[in-house]
Parts: structure tokens; sequence; C-alpha cells
């Protein structure tokens, strides 16, 4: 050893730090994995993801799926979020939304008839959650473009990509 006495141990000390410092990088430059889940809650998040997928509008609420799933709300939040990386909440909002814009844009069904068969009570509480998800209203022209030029005294585009309803625009962002 170069160092003797009290230099010798700070240089001992130095070394470990050094190598503290180093492990510490290449740790760090190593991409974290999917945290690897317990075969019950990659059923369960899997199971839930299924009937969501399958029926959006049919999910009233996390307790209550999880009652069906045979498990408590914590651990199936817990589970889904850790299996698929977005919160049980979000999911279900995003699927309702999904739907609901679909059926805004190939049906002429009414917006309160929309809100309903995509699980919201309220068709209000639909139109504000679609705009902030989508930028735009929850106006329909049953999938087709109408001529606005038919219907210029009512409306203008203001130069928007939008097809147009006497009544109603809906953007095709």
């Amino acid at each position: 050893m170069p160092f003797q006495g009290a230099l010798a141990d700070l240089y001992r000390e130095s070394l470990a730090l050094g190598l503290v410092v180093e492990l510490t990088r290449h740790l760090a430059d190593r991409a974290p994995g999917p945290a690897a889940l317990p075969r019950r809650s990659a059923r369960l998040a899997a199971e839930a993801k299924a009937r969501i997928d399958a029926a959006p509008e049919a999910v009233p609420s996390a307790l209550t799926l999880a009652h069906d799933l045979g498990t408590n709300e914590t651990t199936l939040r817990r589970a889904f979020k850790t299996a698929h990386g977005v919160r049980l909440f979000d999911y279900v909002l995003d699927r309702r939304l999904q739907m609901g814009r679909d059926l805004v844009r190939y049906t002429a069904l009414p917006i309160g008839e929309i809100a309903w068969r995509c699980g919201y009570g309220d068709p209000a509480n639909f139109t504000h959650a679609y705009r902030r998800r989508f930028g735009c209203a929850t106006c329909f022209a049953g999938g087709q473009a109408l001529d606005f030029a038919q219907y210029s005294p009512l409306f203008s585009t203001g130069g928007s990509s939008a097809v147009g309803h006497p009544k109603r625009l809906i953007c095709l962002k």
C-alpha cells in the first residue's frame, strides 16, 4: 500500500466510494424491467381488462368489479396498474370515451343515448369528458361529410377540419 496511517484509511475509503459510484452507474444504465406479478395478480389484471374491453359501460365501479373477481379494490387497482401501466379508472374512462367516439362518428344517435350506452348517467358528464379527451364537441353528422355551403348562413367553419350538421359540429382530429 502506498500510504500509511490515517492517509491509508482515507485512500481505502476513496477506493470503496469509487466502487459504489461505479456500481450505481452500472445499475442506472440498466432499464428497469416490468415488475414480476404473482400469478394471481396477473390473472386478476387480465380478467379485469377482458371484462372492461368486453363492456366498458357495464363497469359500475372498481369496488364492484373487484367483488365480482373475488378480491378487494386495492389489490385489483394495484395489480391492474402494475400489469398494464395505467390506472384502472383511467382505462375504463378511455374505453368508454373510445366507444362514445365511435358512436358519435358513425351513428345518428342523440348524444343522450350515446352517453347512456357508454355508461354515463348524465349526458353533460359525457360531453364534458369527451371534450376534455378529444378537444372538440360531441356532435355528429352520421359519419358523412356535409356540404358546408348548404348551411353557410347557420355557421362558419373558420377553416377548421370539421364535419357539419345544421345543429352540431364535430372535429375530426
